[in-house]
């Protein structure tokens, strides 16, 4: 228990400094410039869905997995659009 609030405080603080130190770009922008860091084959892990939004897992192929939120349109996009084990790029 005691990790997961320390990761989730982590990643609270990182997207609030990305944001505070940009504050023109959106959350959206921040998951399109990871997404396109990614190196292929990048693959759908996983998928949640709450109230409709669409949450994901992908992995690149260097084995790095990122979690994209459900307040981006970009893993609500990939979310409604493939399926779980589906190579994206």
């Amino acid at each position: 228990m005691k990790k997961i609030v320390i990761t989730v405080a982590i990643a609270i603080s990182t997207l609030t400094s990305c944001v505070g130190t940009n504050p023109g770009i959106t959350y959206t922008d921040q998951t399109v410039i990871i997404f396109n860091n990614m190196e292929p084959p990048v693959i759908l892990l996983s998928k949640t869905t709450t109230f409709g939004l669409y949450g994901v897992q992908l992995m690149d192929g260097n084995g790095n997995i990122v979690a994209l939120g459900d307040m981006s349109s970009l893993a609500n996009g990939l979310g409604e659009s493939y399926n779980v084990g589906d190579t994206i790029k």
